[in-house]
């Protein structure tokens, strides 16, 4: 019994001095506190809980990290453009060989036929954030015509230091386990140690994957290029011929006469009684003026 509450008590030493934590957790939920329980009854247990509870909450920051993290702000960057081109093979392997040479690569690269000989696409790229503004000089330098250009930026630096923490506090309750699991006799206390470890190795895991996450998308920026080849003249910016565009527009003129028909044939209706009454007054003035000549 002597031995089991002194193995209590280092369970508690380790959850009570592994660093901060973010989220508040109960000790008398963890399976060695629930042991404690069951050998001591509800006064130890309640007693034990109170001391863990004034002890293991404490939140602590190391003042050093937050100045070093602060001080490097933690932006995802992306570009993009719209341009000219004049040919899209030459376009695409230059454009290759511009992102790769500078230890990016490309995402996703499309081409599609506009029509005839004219093709346009997107290319999608990661480049190293310090090479973005070279890159994009590049490419506007190689482009024909520059229609849009776009750049935007995402801070992420205050969930980057809260991940960081939170990964940092973590690892000192791994190594805190480990510490106890070394000095664990009982059968039953080792296993519940080692589920504590798988648990706390799963959540670091977790954290470390959204971790490299965020270092890729901070260290390569974003960049998306829309292209197309010079359209002929008179085809607009979708890529039409121009009789194409004679034959759209013949059905607009004839829809637009016969609504201008519509609307001089709607109007000759609706004048019709005036004017039919104004040509028989008409009419009887000079039938009567004719009279008035005959018989003078």
């Amino acid at each position: 019994m002597r031995r089991f509450w002194r193995f209590g008590l280092v369970c508690f030493w380790a959850l009570g001095s592994g660093g901060c934590v973010f989220e508040e957790t109960s000790v008398e939920s963890t399976p060695v506190a629930q042991g404690l329980a069951t050998a001591g009854g509800r006064a130890q247990k309640r007693a034990f809980s109170q001391e863990a509870s004034s002890r293991g909450v404490a939140l602590t920051v190391d003042a050093a990290s937050m100045s070093n993290l602060a001080a490097e702000r933690k932006v995802i960057k992306s570009a993009g453009l719209d341009v000219e081109i004049e040919d899209h093979k030459v376009w695409l392997e230059f454009a290759r060989k511009l992102i790769e040479q500078d230890g990016g690569y490309i995402v996703d690269s499309s081409v599609q036929q506009a029509y005839e000989n004219v093709k346009h696409g997107k290319l999608t790229g990661r480049v190293p954030q310090q090479k973005l503004d070279a890159v994009l000089a590049e490419f506007k330098k190689r482009a024909s015509k520059i229609e849009r250009e776009h750049r935007g930026g995402q801070d992420v630096t205050e969930e980057y230091f809260d991940l960081d923490m939170r990964l940092e506090n973590k690892r000192k309750t791994e190594k805190r386990f480990q510490e106890i699991l070394k000095t664990a006799k009982r059968v039953e206390d080792v296993l519940a140690v080692e589920r504590e470890l798988s648990r706390v190795r799963g959540e670091i895991e977790r954290l470390e994957g959204r971790q490299r996450f965020f270092d890729n998308r901070i260290e390569l920026a974003s960049i998306v290029v829309n292209w197309h080849e010079p359209y002929p003249l008179g085809s607009g910016t979708h890529g039409k011929r121009f009789w194409e565009v004679v034959g759209q527009g013949f059905p607009k003129g004839v829809k637009g006469l016969a609504q201008a028909l519509q609307g001089v044939i709607a109007l000759a209706i609706g004048l019709g009684p005036v004017v039919l009454a104004l040509g028989v007054v008409l009419w009887l003035l000079l039938y009567w003026a004719k009279r008035r000549r005959s018989k003078s």
